[in-house]
């Protein structure tokens, strides 16, 4: 139940939180054996489920913040938990991974959403890329096609200097579709030149940015199979080591130039062939060369134009910055949206792009009106004097609300957020905000035309509105896949099951890229990016995603940016297992109290989310494609400064010391130092009371065995067994009485070499040996000399079937006390299951409640039953506050019992107290 609550109330109250000062938890679900009447609770969404006495039903009460929710998602959120009962309703014992989250109606609405199929123009139906420039070419030859610095070349000068390379191509080697030419090129008008060529040759191209190490080219030329590099001259030199042609582009221009063959070359390849393949990183460590081909591209580029307004005419020429490197998605982008549509591309220099006064200047000389980067980059500089700049395109990196709410301050044209993986070509959903419109969640927009997007929980199942899942994508931007590995490419790249019979028939949508990011979808069909699978660290044993934090830091004021990271630290002396521990770094141009910011963060996050560590940075680092560098930013010190450093004093302290430093992972701990700021936690500083109670003394096997017979009498759960019966039916009792004798304790002796292994065979021979029939249904292991210090490592594993994890830190604990010489506390009773409770007290009721209760006791409780179900049922909506819980039968016998006037007599009507004495 608290998965699917996770997967379904997904913080849908963030745009508001803010100003509605609700308490930490956005959701609450509450199951109850009997209704109960609950007083205010301070969470905008609530669940209650009650069940009725006799069994017969559960009820489900929903209380929500009308101020927070629109009525339409309150709704689908009802649909959702319908659909779900249905389900669980007729079949009792199921996996939860196959059960359908997704109702019917809400399945429409996303079908809807998908319906984004769109027949390309008949000019492009089969076309390449080169071909559609060629077109550009004949139609606008004396436009200015590329400017780089004091070269200027029209749309006919590119498109013959394209050729002559491509002829000559054609001439060295006997070229075919899919054959792939590599490029090490530096940012200049050849660049350009050598793209065009390689395509009219029918090959594809292979960038490689020359700021790589030789070890990165030696495998992505290897990896390609690669026979002929364009290269810089300045970088043939690199190229020695290996046999392949190599073209040296500068030459080579004035080469071909002599041989005059302007002439388009003949097509051999189409638009169903390579374009090119682009590297990035695997996690194996070994880049992966992911392969484009010409349509996916194409298919983009006729979308965006439109979107855009980007389409060519005489009047409409724009001025588009080529500001990505070419290994980078964005590149091809930029230089597509310009020379496919009659634009000039403008080509930058890297160095002018790090400086943001460069960058202004170089925008005005020449009048730039469309911008794409990543976030990380754009969102440096000052477009108060941007006078051209008409559209600003983020993709690559996250548009924040942060970032947004920054540039709108400065910049008063369209932005535009893209979304895209290498995997999927370009761009494939879109979100443009136009001048008055805020960014109030994460949304990257719906997908462009002929893309398809599914938010996928497991089993590859289809979610609901509103709940987050992994986002896969399908329809013609999709890849053909990873490059020689074809074992990763059908772990990423998935067969749709969503294909429908019409697509079978005309072979469309046939695959799906699994993107690893999560999302979800939002009631007006846009689609809200909320981080990676990747991003989500598991800190003990609790799932965080670092981008909820990120969010959290950069609100606060003087926060401009920030990066949360996950350390893991080792102290090099001890045995202890590293340390995963939160980083923040942000940026900020003025001072900020440490402790002020954490306290502000303690407002909007759980403790175990709160970085340990809090770094302002000069600038964030990033790659060469634009991306966060995270590699480059400051590794924290967790040891102590040697001038802050006070050494303990006494054996207590050093003691002390030594816990600390156990515990944490830091080497030197002094007296003086902060715990909280080293990294320590609540959960930790609960670790270090639990070791300063212990006693280290020698384990006794038998005494641990008899401790845990006592725990297993003690605890109902270990005894429980499950009775088959006919149709996979199955009933619970009690096995009465387990021998010490029979527990199940495991012993290996110096284990330190073995001990995943072990914690493995355990594992294992619970499996194997579990019979939830006759049992056992849980098994115990220690290993002795662990650490090499005398002392023993319990593992104690149990059924699902009879414990939580909850449940497992009370045994844990109790057998310490037991073991120590303690009981069972203040506990003297078995520990009996809750249903067990519940059936009790209900059958004591029903029997005895005649012998407990009066009639008449009875009878005010069921006025006062009655009088509020009167009320409710009159006003539907009202505040609890301003029922009334007095019926006027007791009212009038209230007003009896106060009916106590009575004269004075008399004499004593006006006298006084010493009048009274007189008398």
């Amino acid at each position: 139940m608290n998965d699917m609550i996770t997967r379904i109330d997904a913080d849908l109250s963030q745009p508001n939180k803010e100003t509605m000062k609700y308490s930490l938890s956005d959701s609450l679900f509450i199951y109850e054996s009997v209704s109960n009447a609950v007083e205010k609770l301070d969470h905008p969404l609530i669940v209650f489920a009650y069940e009725t006495v006799d069994n017969e039903c559960i009820t489900f009460v929903l209380h929500y913040a009308g101020e927070l929710f629109e009525d339409d998602t309150i709704n689908d959120l009802l649909d959702v938990t319908n659909e779900l009962l249905i389900q669980i309703a007729n079949n009792q014992i199921t996996l939860m991974a196959e059960l359908n989250f997704l109702p019917t109606k809400q399945l429409n609405k996303i079908n809807q959403w998908n319906n984004t199929d769109k027949e390309f123009p008949l000019n492009k139906k089969q076309a390449t890329l080169h071909q559609l420039f060629e077109e550009e070419a004949e139609k606008s030859p004396d436009k200015v096609a590329v400017i780089y610095e004091d070269v200027q070349l029209t749309y006919k000068e590119l498109n013959e200097k394209s050729n002559q390379l491509a002829h000559y191509l054609r001439s060295i080697s006997n070229i075919r579709p899919d054959d792939l030419i590599a490029l090490l090129l530096d940012k200049s008008e050849l660049m350009i030149i050598s793209i065009l060529a390689v395509w009219k040759s029918g090959a594809a191209y292979v960038p490689i940015d020359p700021s790589y190490p030789d070890e990165r080219i030696q495998f992505i030329l290897q990896d390609t199979k690669a026979k002929i590099i364009i290269a810089n001259k300045k970088y043939i030199i690199r190229l020695d080591p290996y046999d392949l042609v190599k073209i040296e582009i500068e030459s080579i221009s004035t080469t071909v130039n002599d041989n005059r063959n302007n002439e388009n070359v003949q097509p051999i390849c189409s638009s169903d062939n390579l374009a090119y393949v682009t590297y990035t990183s695997g996690t194996t460590g070994k880049p992966k060369g992911v392969m484009k081909e010409h349509k996916s591209v194409i298919n983009v580029v006729i979308d965006l134009t439109e979107k855009y307004n980007l389409s060519a005419s005489e009047q409409n020429v724009e001025k588009i910055v080529l500001f990505s490197q070419y290994v980078f998605e964005p590149f091809i982008r930029q230089f597509l949206m310009a020379l496919l549509n009659s634009h000039a591309l403008i080509i930058i220099k890297q160095d002018d792009i790090h400086d943001s006064n460069r960058f202004d200047l170089f925008s005005n000389t020449y009048k730039i009106s469309y911008l794409n980067g990543t976030t990380s980059i754009l969102q440096g500089y000052d477009y108060t004097n941007s006078k051209s700049l008409k559209k600003l395109i983020f993709a690559g990196e996250e548009l924040t609300e942060n970032c947004f709410n920054k540039l709108r301050k400065t910049f008063k044209e369209t932005i535009i957020n893209e979304y895209g993986p290498t995997e999927s070509a370009l761009v494939s959903t879109m979100k443009m905000f136009d001048l008055n419109e805020k960014r109030i969640n994460r949304s990257i927009g719906k997908p462009l035309m002929n893309v398809k997007c599914y938010v996928l929980g497991e089993k590859l199942k289809q979610l609901p509105i509103g709940a987050i899942g992994e986002l896969y994508i399908g329809g013609i931007g999709v890849a053909r896949g990873y490059l020689n590995r074809p074992e990763l490419t059908n772990e990423r790249f998935l067969s749709n099951p969503f294909q429908t019979e019409e697509e079978k028939k005309e072979g469309k949508n046939a695959r799906i890229y699994k993107t690893g990011d999560l999302v979800r979808w939002l009631p007006d069909g846009e689609i809200e990016y909320l981080g990676r699978n990747d991003f989500q660290v598991k800190i003990r044993g609790i799932r965080i995603e670092l981008g909820e934090i990120e969010t959290i830091l950069s609100s606060y004021q003087g926060v401009k940016q920030s990066v949360v990271l996950a350390k893991d630290y080792k102290n090099k002396n001890t045995d202890t297992s590293s340390t995963k521990y939160l980083v923040g770094y942000y940026l900020s141009d003025n001072d900020i109290i440490e402790s002020d910011l954490k306290q502000f963060m303690q407002m909007k996050l759980p403790v175990y989310m709160i970085p340990n560590r809090l770094v302002r940075i000069k600038k964030i680092p990033v790659t060469v494609n634009g991306k966060l560098d995270a590699r480059a930013l400051p590794d924290i010190d967790f040891s102590i400064n040697e001038e802050n450093y006070i050494a303990p004093r006494n054996e207590l302290e050093m003691e002390l010391c030594k816990l600390w430093s156990n515990l944490l992972g830091i080497e030197k701990i002094g007296i003086m130092d902060d715990f909280f700021r080293l990294g320590g936690d609540s959960i930790s500083a609960l670790q270090i009371v639990g070791r300063l109670r212990q006693t280290i003394a020698q384990f006794d096997e038998n005494k641990f065995k008899d401790c845990l017979a006592k725990l297993i009498e003690y605890h109902e759960a270990f005894r429980v067994r499950f009775k088959k019966h006919d149709g996979n039916k199955y009933s619970q009792y009690y096995e009465t009485n387990i021998d010490s004798k029979e527990i199940n304790l495991v012993r290996i002796k110096n284990s330190k070499s073995i001990e995943i292994n072990f914690e493995t065979e355990l594992n294992n021979l619970l499996n194997k040996n579990m019979d939830i029939e006759n049992g056992p249904m849980y098994m115990v292991g220690y290993t002795y000399d662990h650490g090499d210090n005398g002392s023993v490592k319990v593992w104690f594993f149990v059924h699902h079937l009879i414990a939580d994890w909850t449940s497992c830190r009370i045994i844990s604990e109790e057998l310490q006390r037991l073991y120590t010489g303690s009981d069972f506390g203040n506990y003297p009773l078995a520990a009996v299951a809750y249903e067990t409770v519940k059936n009790e007290c209900i059958t004591f009721v029903l029997h005895y409640a005649g012998e407990l209760f009066e009639d008449d006791t009875i009878n005010d409780l069921l006025d006062v039953t009655n009088e509020l179900l009167i009320q409710i049922a009159n006003n539907q909506i009202t505040l609890m506050a301003e029922l009334n819980f007095l019926p006027i039968k007791q009212l009038n016998k209230i007003n009896q019992w106060n009916n106590t006037d009575k004269e004075f007599p008399l004499n004593k009507k006006q006298a006084t107290l010493h009048q009274l004495f007189e008398e």
